[in-house]
């Protein structure tokens, strides 16, 4: 039953396509253009018309601002500043002072960079410096510290002494 339906609709599918190929061939597939019958197509073709004129007046009013463009008044002078760019370049081109080789580059940047190279040296010794520093006065707190308990210790060892003197103190009175 559901291979019936597809055939039949495969069939309709083919007839209208069949049907619309007929079509083309009697118009023989030719676009044809119809004088509008509405109010809207007459408006179209105005609309269409009325475009294709504002194009070409638009572009005839570019090309002619092109054409008259080097006439401006800030163009004075502009013959005379390339003529002396291109001597500037000629003259920049063929100097040797103004071309530096690599070796003067790479001179330069060295003589550049060192300072910055002697600052990051020192700013690494004072860094190992401080974390040396920071290491021994950890371990000198820790001295101190158990200096503190000793101390400590011997308060109590010495308060125990006192309490037992105490105590037989008492006892012989």
């Amino acid at each position: 039953m559901g291979q019936e339906k597809k055939d039949i609709h495969a069939e309709e599918i083919k007839s209208i396509i069949s049907e619309t190929i007929k079509e083309l061939h009697a118009n023989e597939a030719q676009l044809q253009f119809k004088k509008p019958t509405t109010v809207q197509g007459w408006f179209y073709i105005g609309l269409a018309f009325c475009s294709l004129v504002g194009i070409a007046w638009s572009s005839i009013i570019f090309l002619n601002n092109v054409a008259t463009h080097n006439k401006a008044p800030y163009h004075k002078g502009t013959t005379e500043l390339i003529a002396q760019m291109t001597e500037s370049h000629a003259a920049h081109a063929t100097s040797q002072e103004l071309h530096h080789t690599e070796e003067y580059l790479n001179l330069q940047i060295h003589e550049e960079v060192a300072p910055i190279k002697d600052k990051l040296i020192t700013i690494q010794t004072n860094q190992a410096t401080i974390q040396a520093n920071q290491a021994n006065f950890r371990g000198d707190v820790q001295d101190v510290k158990d200096d503190v308990k000793d101390v400590k210790d011997d308060v109590r060892q010495v308060q125990k002494s006192l309490d037992g003197i105490a105590d037989q103190l008492r006892r012989g009175n």
